[in-house]
């Protein structure tokens, strides 16, 4: 009982003079930039991932060079303190520019999310980070799409902002045409590059609105009534269509909306992860089919 007793002290000790200390099998993979002094691992604080906990990643050499490289310094700070809000009407969307860790391996700078295999790292040190990054070009085979909250978070419709998800991550259903949707594998050789901005929304005079519309892709049933929603469906190269007044499909631009995930709307409260727990924030009157 006493070598039991002995064990567990001696890891409490460990636990609080090696903050480091790793206790699971599964460690992410990222890559460090070739020429890097880095080790194997990159030991990364609280304050530069979105979950506000520390995390390890195992460093590779496997990054491959691209044509539209960005080389950027920057300290990443991922403490909500620093998150501002923009309204939309009554919903706040998180659009600050922000660069952090997500616990999977992504990497955010700006407003953009890179995938570990989009990214390496040059050097790092107290939160401050040297890294180069592969620009998405944003073309058919690889569409940019605008999400409303950072990755992690849904929007919450009742407290009209981004909140957590509660571990579940928003995956958009993509679709060659207004019938058609991707299979898994389909889409995952697509791997969307997902954008944390609204819609960039303009007045006549070309001044930027905060004017938007929002439809959630639920129908909200209100006592013995049902309010129906508009059939939308977000295409492989980013676009979105929705049925309009006009009795036709039409377009809406990809900078014109923003898309993700809804919780907490009518009588379904945690996020499902199911099409139809969405929501789309855009520039367009679905009911006269103008841009606002």
């Amino acid at each position: 009982m006493s070598i039991f007793y002995h064990v567990v002290a001696t890891l409490l000790i460990l636990a609080e003079y090696l903050p480091w200390l790793v206790l699971t099998a599964s460690v992410v993979s990222i890559n460090k930039c070739p020429g890097s002094s880095l080790g194997n691992r990159l030991y990364v604080p609280a304050s530069a991932v979105n979950s506000l906990e520390r995390v390890t990643f195992r460093l590779r050499n496997e990054f491959k060079a691209c044509k539209n490289e960005l080389h950027f310094a920057s300290e990443l700070r991922a403490d909500t303190s620093l998150k501002s809000n923009d309204t939309i009407g009554e919903i706040g969307l998180k659009t600050i520019d922000m660069s952090y860790f997500t616990t999977d391996g992504l990497l955010r700078h700006g407003s953009d999310y890179y995938y570990p295999e989009e990214y390496c790292i040059s050097s790092f040190s107290g939160g401050n980070v040297k890294a180069t990054v592969c620009k998405p070009l944003c073309k058919r085979n690889r569409p940019c799409i605008r999400k409303c909250c950072p990755i992690g978070e849904v929007m919450d419709m009742e407290s009209a902002g981004c909140k957590p998800a509660g571990g579940k991550l928003w995956s958009p259903v993509l679709y060659t045409n207004e019938t058609h949707n991707l299979s898994d594998e389909e889409r995952e050789k697509i791997r969307p590059h997902f954008i944390n901005l609204p819609p960039s929304c303009k007045y006549s005079n070309g001044s930027a609105s905060e004017e938007y519309s929002s439809i959630p892709l639920r129908p909200l049933r209100v006592n013995e009534y049902q309010l129906e929603t508009i059939p939308m469906r977000l295409l492989k190269d980013g676009s979105l269509i929705y049925y309009a007044i006009t009795d036709k499909w039409e377009t809406i631009p990809k900078d014109l909306f923003c898309i993700d995930g809804m919780q907490n709307f009518g009588e379904v409260k945690s996020y499902t992860g199911l099409p139809s727990d969405q929501i789309v924030f855009s520039c367009v009157d679905y009911y006269t089919a103008n841009v606002i």
